[in-house]
């Protein structure tokens, strides 16, 4: 008679899964690595998981992908026109500053989910190659460009902006992205991710709206 598979079993090896993908990235990860962390045989893994794709899918499902996006969404809409973007000595700080607390609520919500999913957004932002989800982190980094130049257009009455606006803005991305990445590697408690979080986003923030400033003079 087959043996029961166990959901205890499962969800060891998702979790073994999650801290092998977050360390090694997708193309690099073993079953036999994953198996071993989950201290099992890899027959065993095999068992509840057909291949190392199925046990991915696991980890970085759907589901989670589109909360990840809603939550960006919303952190994304609630940027635009926020004295991050527009800058302290902005004609539009005064309105934008009415918007601030929309921005605070809809970081918050950003960083419950990466903190309560740590090793998943690692995955997903940065060791997706080679899997359904490679271009993710790209994504990212080109929403929150087309989020901020379209800000930046809107202060400057929808004249074309300086092209250097783009292209560092694609580089302050990119780094953010990065340091989303090390910040939940590195750190493993709520206050220390929060900690590092809000060092980090105070020295975004003034980049921010030091350029869009710059830009829109």
């Amino acid at each position: 008679m087959a043996q029961r598979l166990k959901p205890e079993v499962r969800d060891r090896i998702i979790a073994s899964a999650e801290t092998v993908f977050a360390r090694d990235g997708f193309l690099s990860a073993k079953m036999a690595e994953i198996a071993a962390v989950a201290g099992l045989s890899a027959g065993n893994v095999y068992r509840y998981f057909p291949g190392k794709d199925a046990l991915f899918g696991a980890v970085i499902d759907p589901g989670f992908v589109a909360r990840f996006d809603d939550l960006l969404d919303q952190r994304v809409h609630s940027l635009s026109g926020t004295q991050a973007l527009a800058g302290p000595h902005s004609a539009t700080a005064n309105r934008a500053a009415s918007t601030d607390d929309d921005a605070a609520e809809a970081a918050d919500a950003m960083l419950r989910f990466w903190i309560a999913h740590r090793l998943r957004v690692v995955v997903l932002l940065d060791r997706c190659e080679g899997s359904p989800f490679a271009d993710f982190g790209q994504r990212f980094v080109d929403r929150l460009v087309a989020m901020a130049v379209a800000h930046i257009q809107a202060l400057r009455g929808g004249k074309t902006i300086p092209e250097l606006v783009p292209f560092t803005l694609t580089t302050v991305f990119h780094t953010s992205r990065r340091a989303v990445v090390s910040i939940l590697e590195t750190y493993t408690t709520e206050p220390e991710i929060r900690a590092a979080f809000e060092a980090f986003w105070s020295f975004q923030v003034a980049g921010l709206a030091g350029l869009t400033t710059w830009a829109v003079q």
